[in-house]
């Protein structure tokens, strides 16, 4: 017996070894299926007010998903250059559009196949939360005149017209896009291609548009046709099969 455990303890130290590779190769090709990209971090420590020249930035590649919120992408690196900090960085953190966008004009900031227009919402309410980069989906609503409601009204269609969208800058007071949100502003600037950006334009004149938050890179719900379409037979067959509620007449304790 005793000439048997180191025999044994072998085997259990072998197949951990096993498993332990095993899940080594695993992990790297899961990763190796992750999207990833190419942001910009600091070649060394900068201070604040500092203006930027080549060689202060490099690059590091790293998973969409666990990209900075405003990462700035290493493609971009050219507009960094020249433009004066507002904070400090420190050697290999990464650098934000916030860092850079001060002092650049919004043509320098738009990515290549891209336009960018002006959508105004029916409700600015989500509007004064937004920053650059942020994505939305936008919602149109508007009345099909084919026929009436239940009370007799116009009925109403709401569907998803744009299922992501990237935010350039809010419009302020003065015109500047990169203004903080003051004032109720219900006017944002936006980038998509061009056929996108003609819908959207004509989409304006004939609807009601309310913006949506997404989660930023988020590579689901992308599909136009999946929101569906919501009318009066949505609601009609919301209450089918329900019971009319009655308020009691002495309240629960």
């Amino acid at each position: 017996m005793k000439n048997s455990m180191p025999l044994i303890a072998a085997v259990i130290l072998g197949l951990a070894a096993v498993y332990a590779v095993s899940k080594m190769l695993s992990d790297k090709e899961i990763a190796g299926q992750e999207e990833m990209m190419a942001v910009c971090i600091a070649n060394h420590d900068l201070v604040a007010m500092q203006e930027l020249r080549e060689g202060d930035l490099s690059y590091r590649v790293i998973p969409v998903a666990a990209a900075p919120k405003n990462a700035l992408k290493w493609g971009e690196v050219a507009i960094a250059y020249g433009q004066r900090i507002p904070r400090a960085i420190a050697m290999d953190e990464f650098v934000l559009v916030s860092d850079v966008r001060m002092n650049a004009s919004l043509a320098e900031t738009i990515h290549d196949g891209e336009w960018v227009i002006p959508v105004t919402f029916a409700n600015p309410t989500l509007i004064a939360m937004l920053l650059p980069d942020d994505e939305i989906a936008i919602l149109a609503s508007w009345t099909d005149g084919k026929g009436t409601d239940d009370m007799g009204e116009a009925t109403k269609q709401t569907t998803l017209l744009m299922p992501c969208v990237r935010v350039m800058g809010i419009v302020g007071a003065n015109g500047q896009f990169r203004e903080p949100q003051t004032g109720g502003s219900s006017t944002i600037l936006v980038a998509l291609p061009p056929q996108q950006a003609e819908i959207l334009v004509a989409a304006q004149q004939q609807a009601e548009l309310y913006p949506v938050l997404r989660k930023r890179n988020d590579r689901t719900a992308r599909n136009r046709k999946d929101g569906g379409v919501v009318d009066s037979s949505t609601f009609r067959k919301v209450r089918e099969n329900l019971t009319a509620v009655e308020l009691p007449e002495v309240p629960l304790k």
